[in-house]
């Protein structure tokens, strides 16, 4: 190179940043989702098998004439609130008497008085309306013949009376299946009284009951 003459300046530019910052993210996300499936296929689902001393679990604290009271009891709740629904377009809002579901041709387990009642203890149902100041429309059972079996309360919540954010059929026992109507529904008057509310099993749990799993 002559004297006086000037050197070629060469630039070099950096890697792109955005590049490497794209192939890290797509390594972390890599990372990630791999410990998820990990974690996932290592691990063993633990249900929440709490129950309150105040309750029952359908699917482990029921003799089989409860189960399938409780059962029909469940669906019952929900074809009354239906009828009761029906009623209230019509102008004159009603709910259904023991003796409408217990009628041989549109009447509902566990009320019609066929074989199904007989094996469920035959017993002996109300329609209690005068908690309506609860919130609440029940239809009372007791009486039952089979040895160890409850007595039996279906309470229907009215989303219109405010008692709670839906329409909602819940079911209480009491251990002594002779026990009376109790005066009020109100939760903590229940279960200074011996009742107790069951909870509802999930899908799994009917499987296994059904196949006769523990």
């Amino acid at each position: 190179m002559s004297p006086g003459a000037t050197a070629p300046v060469t630039i070099v530019r950096p890697a792109s940043a955005r590049l490497e910052t794209l192939v890290m993210l797509c390594v972390v996300a890599a990372l990630v989702v791999g410990t998820v499936l990990l974690a996932r296929a290592n691990s063993s689902e633990e249900p929440n098998t709490f129950i309150a001393d105040w309750q029952l679990g359908a699917f482990r604290d029921l003799s089989e004439v409860d189960q399938a009271n409780y059962s029909a009891l469940l669906f019952a709740g929900e074809i009354i609130q239906v009828w009761y629904d029906d009623s209230l377009f019509s102008g004159a809002p009603h709910w259904p008497t023991v003796e409408e579901l217990s009628d041989a041709e549109a009447g509902l387990e566990p009320f019609m008085r066929d074989v199904s009642w007989k094996q469920g203890g035959e017993v002996q149902w109300r329609l209690i309306t005068s908690y309506a100041i609860d919130g609440a429309t029940v239809y009372f059972g007791n009486q039952g013949k089979v040895p160890g079996q409850s007595a039996y309360l279906l309470m229907i919540s009215h989303l219109h009376k405010g008692a709670s954010y839906r329409n909602q059929s819940i079911v209480w026992m009491h251990p002594n299946a002779q026990a009376p109507a109790p005066e009020t529904v109100n939760v903590d008057s229940l279960v200074r009284n011996g009742w107790k509310q069951v909870v509802p099993y999930k899908g799994a749990d009917e499987v296994k009951r059904l196949r006769g799993s523990s």
